[in-house]
């Protein structure tokens, strides 16, 4: 009889949604001039998978520099990324005081913390204070980022696009005989993942990750949370307002999963434990990019190989998918700007803040191009893009000399949702959001692993649950807020 354990979703998800709260008060920030005559201290917020070891050693460097340039010190806070979102809620709350944060819609959500009037308005402060960066970011990437037309958060040069991919293991798949540029869909995996189990793999795929089906089914999530009910297809014109739970796709994908794990492509605890990322055989990264085979192996430990699925798509919450706020609270915001400047042009602090030392942590093999070094103390995979200007990342092995400039192209050329532009407003819906997660958070990993008895039964239950919880008046809502930012459009 298969059984459903109960758990903790931060464990298990990279991405949660905020619970929305209300009254919290926040301090006035302290008046600051940017005068680099008086030294400051800051500090900077963000999540990790695992908190590196040699973490203070390159603070310590970092701030060598800092002290030159900005006449400033940085304390760098790594928190694990299944307590990042509750702890940075808890400082917003209590009105703590701080300088930096890591925001995006998918954690610490971007849009939610602005209208708690957790973050200060950058509108005056980015042409003075971070002209690279304001320059570098093209207008339609900053209309993403405005909501009520301000913009709260510096957005990170990276990939900005999104495309569905997989990720296999390469010695595996030669082994096996398996071409992974033929796979077009998830379904395609199952000779390569039948061959992994055949060699006495247990833990094959890691999870399905809900933010890997966005891309894949072309759905856009109007900005909010991916686990609240509402999406369009975003080459809709009509743009149309459909609950993603009771679409085909989900129900195919609940299909699939219960399959795979009947077929024991997932492992049999995948509900109360994560998977060895060393061990595990596929992966499902929430977005395909070129140079993505050397974050594979800083992932796993291993070369994988990457296979895109579909076509490229910008959306307006990916577009704002990795950004860093400046706390209302903080004593400096101007001189927090002045460091994310700093970080986003200067070349060798920002391949500090990712890879590390050299001969410590890295080898320097060329003037851009670097090997990790085994088992060293600073293992960093997130850092490219959450630190800043991810076309300054020196290069690793796998990783083309083009790879930035594919990547600016495909930013430049990918086209756009047709709800591109649009940020929900969840203000008057806020109950049924925090209901709606909370049943989505109970249901869908075991529906979509079939880990219950009787599927159907309780994916009916789900909807029902939903419903109660007031998901159709948030899909009206949605629609609504939808119909009249597409009338304002012209």
């Amino acid at each position: 009889m298969k059984r459903v354990v109960s758990l903790t979703l931060a464990a298990l998800l990279a991405a949660s949604s905020l619970p929305v709260l209300t009254g919290c008060h926040q301090e006035e920030p302290v008046e600051d001039t940017g005068d680099l005559t008086e030294f400051v201290e800051l500090d900077y917020w963000f999540p990790v998978s695992s908190v590196p070891n040699d973490l203070r050693d390159v603070q310590d460097a970092l701030n060598e520099r800092l002290r030159e340039e900005l006449n400033a010190e940085v304390t760098l806070h790594a928190v694990g990324i299944g307590d990042y979102e509750s702890t940075i809620l808890l400082k917003i709350n209590t009105g703590d005081t701080f300088d930096i944060c890591y925001t995006s819609p998918w954690m610490n959500n971007y849009a939610d913390n602005v209208r708690r009037e957790a973050y200060v308005a950058l509108d005056d402060l980015l042409e003075e204070y971070a002209p690279t960066i304001y320059n570098t970011i093209s207008p339609a990437y900053w209309d993403a980022a405005r909501i009520d037309g301000k913009i709260y958060g510096v957005i990170n040069q990276q990939i900005l696009p999104r495309r569905a991919c997989v990720s296999i293991d390469k010695e595996k798949a030669e082994a096996a005989g398996f071409d992974i540029t033929a796979v077009r869909t998830y379904e395609d995996l199952e000779p390569y993942m039948e061959y992994c189990k055949s060699i006495g793999e247990t833990d094959i795929c890691n999870m399905f990750d809900v933010q890997a089906f966005l891309p894949y089914f072309y759905w856009d999530d109007l900005g909010g949370s991916y686990k609240i009910p509402g999406f369009v297809k975003a080459d809709d014109e009509t743009l149309t307002v459909f609950n993603q739970y009771e679409s085909e796709e989900w129900q195919s994908m609940m299909a699939l999963g219960a399959a795979w794990y009947d077929k024991g492509y997932f492992k049999k605890d995948i509900l109360t434990s994560y998977s060895n990322l060393s061990k595990i055989c596929v992966r499902m990264p929430t977005t395909y990019k070129p140079g993505i085979e050397a974050e594979e192996v800083q992932y796993t430990g291993r070369e994988f190989l990457v296979q895109p699925l579909g076509d490229w798509m910008t959306y307006g919450s990916w577009v704002i998918g990795t950004m860093n706020a400046i706390s209302q609270t903080s004593p400096n915001p101007i001189r927090s700007l002045q460091f994310l400047e700093l970080l986003y042009k200067d070349v060798e602090l920002y391949n500090l803040a990712v890879f590390g030392l050299e001969g410590e942590h890295y080898t320097k093999l060329g003037e851009n191009r670097l090997e990790l070094l085994p088992d060293s103390g600073y293992v960093m995979p997130s850092g490219g893009w959450m630190f800043g200007n991810q076309f300054n990342q020196w290069l690793q092995p796998l990783q083309g000399d083009d790879i930035w400039e594919q990547t600016r192209e495909i930013n430049e050329s990918a086209p756009y949702s047709t709800a591109y532009g649009f940020s929900f407003d969840p203000t008057n819906v806020k109950t049924e959001i925090a209901n709606c997660t909370a049943v989505y958070d109970e249901y869908y990993l075991p529906l979509l692993l079939g880990l219950y008895d009787d599927t159907q039964a309780k994916y009916q239950e789900f909807l029902d649950k939903l419903e109660a919880a007031g998901s159709q008046r948030i899909l009206e809502e949605k629609q609504r807020q939808l119909n009249e930012w597409k009338a304002a459009q012209g």
